[in-house]
């Protein structure tokens, strides 16, 4: 049974993203009304409209909230181009920051866990800004290929952020040690979907449409192949990294192979198959033992 229907955007205008914040009182939605709400988890009240004119952003179609839930950037369009917003999430919600990417349109955002530095991603770069000067600190280039109709498609932070995972169509996944300055490649051998830091530590989880490969950034060493899932549409890790769930709904699968398959990422193993799933993978919430991973229209929970 819905606790709250939430409206605030404009009339037929799409919710792109929703975010919950990572105290779990508040979450922001972003639309192509060129319109942030941030609402009270509890009440559905709204809390704070993040609304910067039609004249600089015409859409926002990314939203991140950093870990202490003072701040959050969304990505927004505006003149064919694509740029940031860093917000205040305290009082009315100043913008703190307008960011405009050197180049391409940002195709992801991802945060660094230090609570300041976050990254977007163009078709061929990744830049690094602080959230604090609104600045660009960095920007990775040269470790994707250009074929055509291929671009970044993740960005995982893994060693406490020293180090910066990028994937791409081209089936090439690039490590970016931010102190050393120098770049690796993981092997893949099919189309990368993305990838996902299993928090805690320096593992990352790379995914295709049939497998998620589990891989020491580090040593570079793959520790495990999670297959079985189908075609997988998207995953989802626990805030410690020890659960890994992939999504298997697709119209082109039979409904009894419909579903999410749930794993323990340290040694492999399937923990649960979630049969007759035809909705989108959510965050997990609750840790480590009890963790609900939200699914289709319930949920379930996987012990360990």
């Amino acid at each position: 049974q819905p606790l709250h229907t939430l409206r605030g955007h404009a009339p037929g205008a799409e919710v792109l993203e929703v975010q919950v914040f990572p105290q779990g009182d508040r979450l922001v939605s972003v639309g192509q009304d060129a319109v942030g709400i941030v609402w009270d988890a509890s009440s559905g009240e709204v809390l704070q409209r993040l609304e910067q004119g039609a004249d600089w952003a015409q859409s926002h179609y990314h939203v991140r909230v950093f870990r202490d839930g003072g701040r959050l950037v969304t990505g927004v369009s505006y003149r064919g181009e694509s740029g940031a917003i860093v917000w205040s999430c305290a009082g009315r919600g100043q913008a703190l920051h307008r960011l405009r990417q050197p180049e391409g349109w940002i195709r992801l955002i991802e945060l660094s866990p230090d609570g300041d530095t976050f990254a977007t991603a163009g078709a061929r770069s990744t830049w690094l800004w602080s959230a604090t000067s609104g600045r660009c600190t960095r920007e990775l280039a040269g470790g994707h290929g250009v074929t055509a109709g291929t671009w970044i498609n993740g960005i995982a932070f893994v060693a406490n952020g020293s180090k910066v995972v990028t994937s791409s169509r081209d089936w090439s996944v690039v490590i970016w040690d931010l102190a050393a300055e120098t770049r690796s490649f993981l092997r893949m051998d099919a189309d990368v979907l993305g990838v996902v830091a299993l928090h805690g530590g320096d593992r990352v989880a790379v995914f295709s449409l049939e497998v998620i490969v589990i891989w020491n950034t580090t040593s570079g060493a793959m520790l495990h192949r999670l297959t079985g899932a189908g075609r997988i549409q998207r995953i989802s890790v626990s805030a410690s990294g020890a659960v890994v769930a992939a999504c298997s709904s697709s119209t082109v699968l039979p409904r009894e192979q419909q579903g999410t398959t749930v794993w323990d990422s340290t040694t492999g193993r399937v923990l649960q198959w979630l049969p007759d799933v035809d909705s989108d993978l959510w965050p997990f919430a609750g840790e480590p033992r009890a963790c609900s991973v939200t699914v289709g229209v319930g949920d379930y929970q996987v012990s360990r």
